[in-house]
């Protein structure tokens, strides 16, 4: 008998203020399945501005997680900015178990 991978689930709000070169909403979810193999997980992203996103998370049992926040002073968002996020999300689910 195998066991069922657990359910996850990402949704982007304001994906249109990414920055082109992060690869919208697509890209960020793709950042926390990486970061968070094989958890499950439910997050709620939204991009404030080019330079802001936030995230509220859930635990697969349904427990919230603190909300987290990312903001880039000198410039814009970039993909390493979106892998470091997906990183503490990934930090905050740990820290639930």
């Amino acid at each position: 008998m195998s066991s069922a991978e657990p359910s996850s689930a990402c949704q982007v709000r304001g994906a249109h203020k990414l920055p082109p070169e992060i690869g919208g909403a697509e890209a960020v979810c793709a950042a926390i399945k990486q970061a968070l193999p094989g958890q499950g997980y439910s997050v709620q992203i939204t991009v404030h501005s080019p330079s802001s996103i936030s995230a509220r998370v859930k635990t697969s049992d349904g427990r919230e997680r603190p909300e987290q926040r990312m903001a880039v002073s000198d410039g814009a968002l970039r993909s390493s900015s979106v892998h470091r996020f997906a990183r503490a999300i990934a930090d905050s689910l740990d820290q639930a178990r």
